[in-house]
């Protein structure tokens, strides 16, 4: 970039000490067009125009937007990816714990523990996956 060039670019109103002013203006113009000084009005104006797609949107109600929604309890979707995995790893916790549940003895005199693993909610499961099929 030539330095003449530089030096025009470091003196624009658009350079980066003064972008947060003027994005606050055109904030400003976007919720009243009549808040902004005229010269900075017919800026704005020509920018809708050079674009050609009209009005904008302004950034700091889309920005509060999901400010205000970022608290607020995210939905999780569970795709049947996801279900699928879960069934492998079920199947493996089987095929690695399972005898601790296994009915071996007949008089059942040894007490089976409980093991977290082997349960379907461990699993993000229900009830309601055993009637699905799952392919691996």
């Amino acid at each position: 970039m030539s330095s003449n060039l530089q030096k025009e670019w470091a003196s624009s109103y658009l350079s980066g000490g003064s972008m947060a002013y003027v994005d606050s203006l055109y904030e400003d113009y976007l919720k009243d067009p009549n808040s902004v000084p005229e010269d900075w009005k017919k800026t704005f104006n020509d920018l809708a125009k050079a674009d050609g797609k009209g009005k904008d949107i302004s950034h700091r109600e889309i920005r509060d937007y999901f400010l205000k929604n970022a608290d607020k309890k995210k939905v999780q979707v569970v795709s049947a990816d996801v279900k699928q995995a879960e069934v492998a790893h079920l199947i493996n916790a089987y095929r690695t714990y399972g005898h601790l549940i296994a009915k071996l003895d007949p008089l059942e005199m040894t007490e089976r523990p409980s093991v977290a693993n082997l349960e379907l909610a461990y699993h993000h499961l229900s009830d309601d996956d055993k009637n699905v099929f799952f392919c691996g």
